[in-house]
């Protein structure tokens, strides 16, 4: 069965629609260029709009006639070119949006036990002493407590510091403390063995939209600021963790220009969420914006955009070119 001429057509110009509209929604062109494509699009549509047309007479005409036919074969060829490139974007885009666009954070509230116990699942703390530190709560440590209510009945002791809050896991005065697990390094801060000696045996995560706090400026013709959160997590980089590399990045697209500077982690500064002093790494673990607002007010400055990059970026960009191997006389 031979294709008509008139839907080969249709299904190029339908191609070359898809292809342009992928081009504008993830806006990778600037606008003048942008319209430049379309009329190259339009153009090679009504190129091969005359070069598959088919003459009104066959006859002296069949050189036409078969211009005609191999114009069927350029068109589909053209088409999947055109579906290829498409698809590229797609993906393109989307391995892009993977790493800019972190529209979700993660607060992961825990149930926190020593290993040497054997604990394995929330039910193992039945009527038990829990300890919480309602000083550094929040509304995910509350609503993670009620949702842990719901399945097991335990005793709170409530705490106002991490030392004390460990103290008292070690020695079994509490069987087990429930807390946001952002605060995992506090206590490793006091207990260095902390993350060996103790295990999750019941957690919740809760997922928040984060805002959109970039501002709209031309950044090919406007000077711009970064602000690069390099957090501790070793798990996902959306995971609530301490901000240990806090950089400005300052860009100036007119005289190409970069300046990169670097603020030390434990900076005693005023927290944005909370305005009261702390360190600097502290603000990470109330998200990437707080630590942006954070560094616009010590700073006196606008930040235009934020980047942040977990832990296991570096172990994965190391692997990928090679991985190091390290050779030590030390246990």
């Amino acid at each position: 069965m031979k294709l008509k001429w008139q839907i080969i057509i249709l299904f190029q110009a339908a191609v070359e629609i898809f292809l342009g509209f992928v081009i504008t929604k993830f806006n990778i062109l600037p606008l003048k260029y942008l319209i430049v494509v379309y009329l190259v699009l339009f153009l090679i549509f009504r190129l091969m709009y005359k070069f598959i047309k088919p003459p009104k007479r066959i006859g002296k005409h069949a050189k036409k006639s078969r211009r005609a036919r191999l114009g069927k074969y350029v068109s589909l060829l053209v088409s999947i070119a055109m579906i290829f490139s498409s698809y590229m974007l797609i993906k393109t885009n989307g391995a892009i949006a993977k790493m800019t666009g972190m529209s979700e954070q993660k607060t992961v509230i825990a149930l926190v036990a020593l290993k040497k116990n054997g604990y394995k699942s929330a039910k193992d703390v039945e009527d038990e002493k829990v300890g919480i530190n309602t000083k550094q709560t929040s509304t995910y440590l509350k609503e993670g407590k009620s949702l842990l209510k719901d399945s097991v009945s335990f005793t709170e002791k409530d705490y106002n510091d991490y030392k004390k809050l460990g103290e008292d896991l070690y020695s079994g005065k509490v069987k087990a403390i429930l807390m946001d697990y952002a605060y995992e390094t506090a206590l490793e801060g006091y207990f260095e063995s902390f993350n060996n000696d103790t295990e999750i045996i019941w957690s919740h995560t809760f997922v928040e939209k984060n805002a959109n706090t970039a501002n709209n400026k031309n950044v090919t013709k406007e000077p711009f600021t970064i602000i690069v959160s390099g957090v501790d997590s070793r798990g996902s980089v959306d995971e609530k963790s301490r901000s240990d590399v806090n950089m400005i990045v300052t860009i100036n697209p007119n005289t190409r220009q970069i300046l990169l500077t670097s603020i030390p982690r434990d900076y005693f500064v005023t927290l944005a969420n909370v305005g009261v002093k702390d360190k600097l790494t502290h603000a990470g673990m109330f998200g990437t914006t707080n630590v942006e607002k954070t560094v616009e007010k010590f700073m006196d400055l606008d930040i235009d955009y934020q980047a942040r990059i977990g832990f296991q970026s570096v172990v994965k960009i190391v692997d990928a070119l090679g991985g190091v191997d390290v050779y030590s006389d030390k246990a």
